[in-house]
């Protein structure tokens, strides 16, 4: 996928300007509410905002409010989400990736090893290793190959070599990236919705050493 596209996919969806759209807004009230519980909700309730003013006839008194519940927990999403686009952005293309990994999407490639379903990271399968072991050994043979050392080296005949067995989408798998690419870019994704949790509840640990960091949170 092309992060930089996904991001201003998911940015254009999401927000006029510096600010969330009610539909963004909707987002982040569904992604607190599906994500407010367990750890999320135990380490969160431990922590208050940094600097919280509520105005009002012409005064502004600073108020702490404890994150102790999800709609606490969203007014946090939403002014993470508004101060940091391009980081809250990166959430598509994180959900997106995680997907891809994990339930992989239908390839092949030019060296003739027919179609078959690539996935990454802890979800290797072997007919990937063996595809991306053909790729290493091809490129230790051109090192190897002696005609390497003639003069006018036709680099990129070596380079089709390696670059054969690289997988490339099939016209139904390119038809099923771009949807899913608008289902994790949309605000009114439930698809994304449970994704974004999913992520929060992992990651909750550095999400709150970021906020704190950023003087955004603080021990209640």
């Amino acid at each position: 996928i092309n992060k930089e596209t996904v991001m201003e996919f998911f940015r254009s969806n999401f927000f006029g300007g510096s600010s969330l759209t009610p539909q963004g807004l909707q987002f982040f009230e569904k992604v607190a509410k599906l994500a407010f519980r367990g750890d999320v909700a135990r380490k969160f309730s431990s922590l208050e905002t940094s600097d919280y003013p509520v105005c009002k006839w012409g005064w502004c008194l600073k108020w702490h409010p404890n994150i102790d519940s999800w709609e606490r927990f969203s007014k946090v999403l939403i002014g993470a989400a508004e101060q940091q686009t391009h980081r809250v952005s990166n959430l598509a293309v994180k959900a997106l990736h995680d997907r891809l990994n994990k339930n992989g999407i239908e390839v092949f490639n030019d060296a003739g090893d027919g179609t078959w379903t690539l996935t990454g990271d802890n979800f290797m399968n072997l007919k990937n290793l063996g595809i991306i072991r053909k790729a290493v050994e091809q490129s230790v043979a051109n090192i190897n190959d002696p005609s390497i050392f003639a003069t006018n080296i036709d680099f990129p005949a070596y380079f089709a070599k390696v670059w054969r067995h690289v997988p490339q989408l099939t016209p139904t798998s390119l038809k099923a990236l771009a949807k899913l690419t608008g289902d994790y870019a949309r605000p009114d994704s439930d698809v994304l919705v449970v994704a974004a949790a999913d992520i929060i509840y992992d990651q909750v640990n550095s999400l709150i050493q970021t906020l704190v960091a950023e003087n955004k949170l603080k021990p209640a």
